[in-house]
């Protein structure tokens, strides 16, 4: 997590003063529940804002709020009737717009992070926590900035493909630098005076995202997209 603390701190400067971490009595009891050894990454995560994440949810509309995930296994789950995917454990709960999130560590590389419900893994999410926490404040700080403009696809207008390596081709025409924490789920780009951010999950539709210092820019780079990966302004 050291690293996302690094890039999130050079976009907000006092994102860390607003982060609480869970008490390691926390951890203990929610690692009991879970009744297996939290990942590296997901104590570090806990360690440092299990208690508050600064803003930066994972459920866009639930909590990761440690506390939330304690009652969520005392009082949700229940074995044989309403219990996360196999080898899955559940880090958001309650979301509106999206189901449960959870991390896949079913082998022993850095788990993925997923879509989850009873019994079932719904599809990816991001290839690693880490890499999900530097995209979603890409997102958050970098591409709020105006002017900007969304496109969206649908699933069948972009026959039913993963086009991402397509949207990758075309951002580095336009001179984009592909950010690392870009994965199989997200591609975020920066180049002088412009910045981007394409998404598309598992037999899901694309969405777009573009900011720049000029209209015309944010226009010209859209209008490629629409062109070539048949996506429409939101």
């Amino acid at each position: 997590m050291r690293h996302f603390l690094e890039y999130v701190s050079s976009l907000d400067p006092q994102f860390t003063s607003r982060i609480r971490g869970a008490r390691p009595e926390q951890i203990a009891a929610f690692e009991k529940l879970v009744g297996r050894s939290l990942p590296e990454s997901y104590r570090s995560f806990l360690e440092m804002m299990g208690r508050d994440d600064g803003g930066l949810n994972i459920t866009v509309d639930g909590t990761a709020n440690i506390s939330d995930l304690i009652d969520y296994y005392q009082e949700e789950l229940k074995p044989g009737d309403w219990e996360p995917p196999p080898d899955t454990i559940i880090i958001g709960v309650g979301a509106i717009s999206l189901p449960e999130i959870g991390l896949l560590c079913a082998t022993g590389a850095e788990p993925r992070v997923i879509f989850a419900t009873n019994k079932q893994a719904l599809g990816a999410y991001a290839t690693s926590l880490e890499k999900l926490l530097c995209r979603i404040a890409f997102d958050s700080y970098r591409m709020s900035k105006k002017p900007r403009a969304f496109y969206t696809s649908s699933y069948e207008s972009i026959g039913r493909k993963h086009v991402l390596t397509q949207a990758r081709a075309l951002m580095v025409s336009f001179g984009f630098v592909v950010l690392e924490f870009s994965d199989d789920f997200f591609l975020g780009g920066e180049m002088p005076g412009a910045a981007i951010s394409v998404s598309q999950y598992e037999k899901q539709g694309m969405a777009l995202s573009i900011t720049a210092t000029r209209q015309e820019e944010v226009d010209r780079i859209g209008a490629a997209f629409v062109q070539g990966l048949g996506v429409r302004k939101a």
